[in-house]
Order: structure tokens, then sequence, then C-alpha cells
């Protein structure tokens, strides 16, 4: 089985694909400077608890699947990618 999922809009793009893994990428344009602290991106926001997804919530979810995480920054442009190996029914 395989497919791929895009959507583009002004500053957002994200593409899922799948096929013996799972492949998801997700691009967001950032104004400010983003730094990083362990791999993970540090919140500029005063709420440092009620935002986003949770990039440590993330990494553990993809681990505990066997998969792995990359998070950079270029240009301003943050990029986010994902990948999950499917098991095999062989």
């Amino acid at each position: 089985m395989s497919g791929m999922e895009m959507v583009n809009t002004p500053g957002y793009y994200y593409s899922i694909a799948y096929f013996l893994a799972v492949f998801i990428r997700v691009e967001n344009y950032c104004q400010e400077p983003v730094t990083f602290k362990n791999g993970i991106p540090v919140t500029t926001k005063k709420d440092k608890h009620l935002h986003g997804f949770g990039m440590k919530s993330i990494i553990s979810t993809v681990k505990k699947y066997g998969g792995s995480v990359t998070a950079e920054i270029e240009e301003n442009w943050f990029e986010l990618r994902i990948l999950i190996p499917l098991k095999s029914k062989m």
C-alpha cells in the first residue's frame, strides 16, 4: 500500500507518505529565531505548558513504535520529520 497527501497554505506545509513506513513532514515558517535544547525547539511563549502538540510527547510516541523524529530550521523554515516503520505481515 502506498499513498501521499499534501496540503499547501501560505507559511505552512505538510505531507504524509506511507509504504513500508509512515513518513510525516511538517514545515512551518518562523519569523522569530528558533533555538534548540537537546534537539527540541525551545518555546518563546509566556506559558510554557499550554501550546502546540508537545515535542516530548511526539518523540516519546514515535520511539515507542520504533520510529525516529528530527527537527531543524533552515532559512526561517522549521521542519519536523517523523518516520514510523509499519509492521510486516509476512
